[in-house]
């Protein structure tokens, strides 16, 4: 057990804080998440048909529409306002990678459920003055 001012946090709290703060990267921007909402008919937890995820910082917009096949989770993905970038899926399965069009658009899968983070790095070219950092990651979601 670790001590932090006179209080005790179990073990498995401490290892999740300090993986936290390894998986920090100085000069990587953050998406926010900034929606989410599944079909109506559906509960989060248990969606079954799609389910619609938006985050969104410093004038940039990444929606995710997430949705079931046999093989797993899909991932369809939109960038406003529109730049071709490259993306890569951490998820607990590993990772994927692709690049979206010029129109801001991909689609990635099979992911796994659980934890997902999603990072787009600025591709060859002009630089946008409304990407900050070269590289900008979503905050984790359970998918």
């Amino acid at each position: 057990m670790q001590e932090l001012d006179g209080r005790v946090a179990p073990p498995d709290v401490v290892r999740a804080a300090l993986a936290a703060f390894a998986e920090r990267r100085p000069g990587v921007g953050v998406l926010a998440l900034d929606d989410d909402a599944c079909d109506a008919r559906t509960p989060r937890r248990a969606f079954s048909r799609c389910r619609r995820i938006a985050y969104a910082a410093d004038g940039l917009r990444l929606e995710v529409q997430v949705s079931r096949s046999p093989s797993g989770l899909r991932l369809r993905l939109h960038l406003i306002p529109p730049r071709a970038v490259e993306v890569t899926v951490r998820h607990a399965g590993g990772e994927l990678s692709a690049s979206t069009t010029a129109a801001g658009r991909c689609a990635l899968g099979p992911v796994c459920s659980g934890p997902v983070r999603i990072a787009l790095r600025q591709g060859p070219g002009p630089a946008d003055e409304r990407w900050s950092h070269p590289q900008t990651d979503t905050e984790w979601v359970r998918l």
